[in-house]
C-alpha cells in the first residue's frame, strides 16, 4: 500500500478519467505531487478516499488544471481530515464537486452535544475554499465544524449546493454565508444529519437570494429575531420543526414575501399574536402543530388571504372566538384535533367572508393524529345573544348556505361526511360517542 507521495508522483500524466488512489496509507497531501503548470496531470476526477489523510497542505493539488471531482473523503471511504490550510484547493480551476464528508452521527435531542466525539474537520478559516471559482457542490456533512465563521466560503461565486448537516454547529453569525450568491440548496438541518442550532443570528443567512428552500428542524432554537430571514429573497419553504420556539419577534416575516410552506410544529408557542405572521401574503401552507397554543390574538391570520391549510393540532385552545379565524378568505382545510375546545362561539368563521365558499375540509376531533385513545371532549356550542347551547347541525348550517360546493367534515368512527350527514339529527349516524358530530 502507498505511505507517501514524492514530489512531481504523477506530473505530465496523461489521462481522461480517474486517478484513483483509494484504499492506501497515505497521511498527507503536499504540494507538487501532481506536477505545476508546465508538467500536470490531466486526469478528470481523484479518488483519495479510503486513506489515513489528516493534512491538507497549502497548494496540493496544484498540476490538476482538469479535474472536475475530487473525492477527499466520504462515508464509506473516509479520511481523518482534520486541517485544510487556507490555499489548500488552489490551483482547481476547474473543479466542479468537492466531497469531504464523514460518516453521519446524529445529534442528542434533549440537549447539545457537550464535546465533539470525532475527529474530523472543526474550524473553517477564512480562505479555506479559495481556488474554487467553478465549484457547484461542497459536502462538508458528518465532520466536526462548531461554528460557521464569516468569510469562510469566499472564493465559490457559482456553489449551488452546500451540505453542513451532523456537524456540532450551534450558531449562525451574521454574513456566515457570504458570498454564495448561486447557493440554491443549504443543508443545515434534515433528517438523520442535525446541527445543535441554539442561535440564529439576525442577518445569518445574507447573500442567499437564490435559495428556495431552508430546512432547519430538530435543532434548539428558542427564539426567532427580527432581521433572521433578511436576504433571503427566493424562500418559498421554511421548516422549524422540532425546535425550542418560544418567542417569534413581531415583522420575523415581513421580508419574507414569497414564502409559501411555513412548518412551526413540535416548539414551544404558547400564543400567537397579532403581527405574528405579518408580510406572509404568499402563504399557502401553516403548519402549528404540537406546539402549546392557547391564545390566538384578533387579527393574528388577517395577513394570510392566500393560505389554503392551516394545522394547529394538538394545541391547547379551549375557545373558538368570532375573530380568531379572520382574514381567511382562501382556506380550504382547517385542522384543530387534539385540542380541548370546550366552547366554540357562533360565527366562529364569519369574520372569513368567502370561507364557507371554499372550506372543503374541517377537523374538530379531540383526538389528535397520533394521541391515542382518550377522554371525549364534550364541546358546548354557543350563541352570540345567549349563552344556551344548541345542537351541531344548527351551527353546521351555517356552512351550506349559498352555492358552495359540499362540505367535507370529518367523524373519528365514521370518516369523511357531506353536509346531509353532518347536519343530519342526532342518532341518525349511530353516534360514535367520540366527536361533536355524533355526541
Amino acid at each position: 500500500m502507498i505511505e507517501r507521495l514524492q514530489p512531481n508522483a504523477f506530473a505530465g500524466l496523461v489521462l481522461s478519467g480517474t486517478l484513483d488512489l483509494s484504499s492506501n496509507r497515505m497521511r498527507a497531501i503536499g504540494p507538487g505531487i501532481f506536477g505545476d503548470s508546465a508538467s500536470p496531470c490531466t486526469a478528470r476526477a481523484l479518488d483519495l478516499g479510503g486513506n489515513a489523510i489528516s493534512t491538507v497542505r497549502r497548494g496540493a493539488f496544484r498540476g490538476l488544471p482538469l479535474l472536475t471531482q475530487l473525492y477527499l473523503s466520504e462515508p464509506d471511504h473516509r479520511n481523518p481530515v482534520s486541517v485544510l490550510e487556507p490555499g489548500a484547493f488552489q490551483g482547481l480551476d476547474a473543479l466542479a464537486e468537492l466531497r469531504l464528508c464523514q460518516p453521519c452521527a446524529s445529534a442528542p435531542q434533549s440537549q447539545p452535544p457537550a464535546g465533539v466525539a470525532r475527529g474530523a474537520i472543526r474550524e473553517l478559516r477564512t480562505g479555506t475554499f479559495g481556488g474554487l471559482s467553478r465549484a457547484l457542490l461542497l459536502d462538508l456533512t458528518g465532520n466536526a465544524i462548531t461554528a460557521v465563521h464569516r468569510g469562510a466560503f469566499e472564493g465559490l461565486p457559482l456553489l449551488r449546493t452546500l451540505h453542513l448537516g451532523s456537524n456540532n454547529i450551534s450558531a449562525v453569525p451574521p454574513g456566515a454565508f457570504e458570498g454564495l450568491h448561486s447557493l440554491v440548496h443549504l443543508h443545515l438541518c434534515q433528517p438523520g444529519q442535525l446541527n445543535p442550532l441554539t442561535n440564529l443570528a439576525p442577518g445569518a443567512f445574507l447573500g442567499l437570494g437564490n435559495v428556495t428552500g431552508l430546512l432547519l428542524a430538530k435543532g434548539f432554537v428558542r427564539r426567532l429575531q427580527k432581521g433572521v430571514l433578511e436576504g433571503l429573497k427566493q424562500l418559498k419553504t421554511l421548516n422549524l420543526q422540532d425546535n425550542n420556539i418560544s418567542h417569534i419577534d413581531q415583522g420575523t416575516f415581513e421580508d419574507s414575501t414569497v414564502l409559501q410552506v411555513l412548518t412551526l410544529t413540535g416548539n414551544r408557542l404558547r400564543a400567537i399574536q397579532q403581527r405574528t405572521f405579518q408580510g406572509l401574503g404568499s402563504l399557502v401552507t401553516l403548519r402549528l402543530d404540537k406546539n402549546h397554543i392557547t391564545a390566538v390574538a384578533r387579527g393574528a391570520f388577517a395577513s394570510l388571504r392566500m393560505l389554503t391549510s392551516l394545522s394547529m393540532n394538538g394545541n391547547a385552545l379551549r375557545v373558538l372566538e368570532a375573530s380568531t379565524f379572520a382574514g381567511l378568505v382562501a382556506l380550504a382545510t382547517l385542522d384543530l384535533r387534539g385540542n380541548p375546545l370546550a366552547v366554540i362561539q357562533a360565527n366562529w368563521l364569519a369574520a372569513a367572508a368567502q370561507m364557507k365558499r371554499t372550506l372543503t375540509t374541517l377537523m374538530l376531533n379531540p383526538y389528535s393524529t397520533d394521541a391515542g385513545q382518550g377522554p371525549s371532549c364534550r364541546t358546548t356550542w354557543m350563541t352570540t345573544s345567549s349563552p344556551a347551547t344548541t345542537k351541531p347541525e344548527a351551527i353546521l348550517g351555517e356552512f351550506q348556505s349559498g352555492p358552495a360546493a359540499p362540505l367535507g367534515l370529518w367523524c373519528r368512527k365514521y370518516g369523511a361526511m357531506g353536509p346531509a350527514e353532518a347536519a343530519a339529527p342526532q342518532g341518525a349516524l349511530k353516534g360514535c360517542s367520540s366527536c361533536f358530530l355524533c355526541v
